[in-house]
């Protein structure tokens, strides 16, 4: 008979025995190993950085990458992901760029006339036509009509592009079964740190990128065994994004001399920088966003808590002055000027990022406790506040305000 855990006082010890059972149910103990297994990718925090999954795909797109799987990757996520086109290419010379033409990854071979244009992404959404953009930009690049260009839009579950009608959708799924499928069958020349390597990527891209349909199925038996004691824990579970957000804002406040907090809510807390303040032109930024045209935010989203710089748009009243100091401060990051780095080439209308500092990763939140993530949000707090933020001052101090503000566009 289902009763209440809590009904009677003996429910405690009853409450206890449960979750004795829950712990020593073969099942939860696969659930577990499957998430406490090392990872390498996880402990450098890799899992939400789409720039340092554009780096591994590309070295494994690579035929002639050290790696010594040759083409065998190449061959075949080609022909995974572009077996809808009727012309897809087989094995070529393909030279392997990035950020080419801002495209994350361009596959070119100019010999047998042929380019793939891959665009990664992991958590944001293609914006201001991205993709009709860059097809546009590398197609300028190899006019002649017989030069064969593809595009192949990845993203965790493979949603379908809408911004082109020229990308296929591939997902990061099929990525894994990919490596799942060389790891099978290409072990000739494969060195030990390279499958491991690869046995790594794929389990992160099931553990944080993609659905584990065995984690899932595994989860769901523990559940509907242990049904009513999960249901209680999880009634008590805490908000760990108030929790954190709530940790940021008193770092924040910590610091008065030099920030001061804007604006809070569960998902984002902004702060600006009051050195700024005091500059006329940084404050042209539309109200609905910020009064300045350039803050600090932490996204405190449930799988990572990342600190980012953020251009934002620009008072409509004064759209020449700010277009041109943000172009300017764009310039700064597009310059290769560390610890800035831009996360596209060309202003966008609504906001660019211009830094981008990883706090916590999914792992850190799922298996830390508050104490243990307070801290290492902490030290991360004072390597930015000692390391990063003078360096961010000084390049900022750089730019000559009143002449950006008076002068045009600077081209990136």
């Amino acid at each position: 008979m289902n009763v209440d855990l809590f009904s009677t006082e003996e429910a405690p010890n009853g409450f206890q025995i449960r979750i004795h059972r829950l712990v020593e149910d073969p099942d939860f103990s696969r659930i577990r190993d499957k998430l406490s297994n090392f990872n390498f990718f996880e402990v450098i925090g890799v899992q939400r950085r789409e720039v340092r999954h554009s780096d591994f795909l590309a070295f494994l797109l690579n035929a002639k990458g050290n790696h010594g799987l040759g083409d065998a990757f190449l061959r075949r996520f080609l022909k995974r992901s572009l077996k809808a086109s009727s012309d897809y290419p087989g094995p070529n010379d393909f030279q392997v760029e990035r950020e080419d033409m801002h495209v994350d990854i361009l596959l070119h071979d100019d010999k047998n006339r042929l380019a793939v244009i891959i665009e990664n992404k992991i958590d944001s959404g293609e914006h201001d036509d991205q993709l009709e953009r860059y097809w546009n930009e590398t197609r300028s690049r190899y006019p002649d009509p017989d030069f064969k260009l593809f595009g192949i839009y990845l993203t965790p579950t493979g949603e379908e592009p809408e911004g082109s009608e020229h990308y296929v959708p591939f997902s990061y799924s099929d990525v894994a079964g990919l490596i799942d499928d060389i790891l099978a069958r290409e072990k000739a020349t494969r060195a030990p740190a390279v499958e491991m390597a690869l046995k790594h990527y794929a389990e992160m891209l099931r553990r944080d990128i993609v659905p584990d349909s065995d984690l899932r199925q595994l989860c769901e038996a523990v559940y509907f065994k242990h049904r009513d004691v999960l249901d209680k824990i999880f009634d008590f579970k805490p908000d760990l994004q108030a929790v954190v957000g709530d940790y940021l804002k008193n770092l924040i406040a910590s610091e008065p001399d030099k920030f001061v907090l804007t604006r809070s809510d569960k998902e984002h807390v902004r702060f600006g920088v009051k050195e700024w303040d005091g500059i006329e032109t940084l404050m042209l930024g539309q109200d609905s966003w910020e009064r300045r045209i350039l803050w600090f935010q932490f996204d405190n989203q449930v799988n990572a808590l990342k600190l980012r710089l953020i251009i934002g748009p620009g008072r409509n009243s004064e759209i020449g002055r700010s277009l041109s100091i943000r172009q300017e401060l764009l310039n700064l990051a597009l310059a290769d000027n560390e610890p800035l780095r831009a996360a596209d080439r060309t202003l966008n209308d609504s906001w660019n990022g211009i830094y981008n500092r990883l706090f916590l990763s999914k792992s850190s939140l799922e298996r830390s406790s508050t104490a243990d993530f307070e801290e290492q949000v902490k030290a991360e707090w004072k390597q930015f506040v000692e390391v990063d933020f003078p360096k961010i001052l000084k390049l900022t101090s750089s730019i000559e305000w009143h002449r950006a503000a008076q002068s045009g566009p600077t081209a990136a």
